[in-house]
């Protein structure tokens, strides 16, 4: 049976460009929904890109976010990744650039482990 699970990336105000620790993916992990909610945006524009990696040391970029100017939410599908049509790798993270001014805002993956 499959169970949906909520995995936090990044949340905070942030005034420079800032990357999340790497967090793990079940192997089983599948569905991928990413979700960036941006409450405050301030004198630049924010874009976020998911990557994930084998092994914490290469990072390929699977999904990105569109560049905000102001507060909004974004969605992700997993059809729209760019590993789609493959698994992901076992590691996954954040990586939010502000290209000036401030931001308040959180990315998140949701998923299902089929367990």
């Amino acid at each position: 049976m499959a169970t949906s699970n909520k995995l936090s990336l990044l949340s905070g105000s942030y005034s420079s460009s800032v990357t999340s620790d790497a967090k793990a993916l079940s192997s089983k992990a599948q569905k991928f929904i990413a979700y960036l909610k941006a409450s405050a945006v301030a004198g630049g524009t924010l874009t976020v890109k998911l990557q994930h990696s084998p092994d914490k040391e290469y990072w390929q970029d699977i999904a990105t976010f569109a560049g905000l100017a102001a507060p909004g939410n974004q969605i992700i599908q997993h059809g729209s990744f760019a590993s789609a049509n493959m698994n992901l790798f076992p590691n996954i993270r954040a990586v939010g650039t502000l290209s000036g001014g401030s931001a308040t805002y959180e990315v998140s993956i949701w998923f299902e482990d089929d367990r």
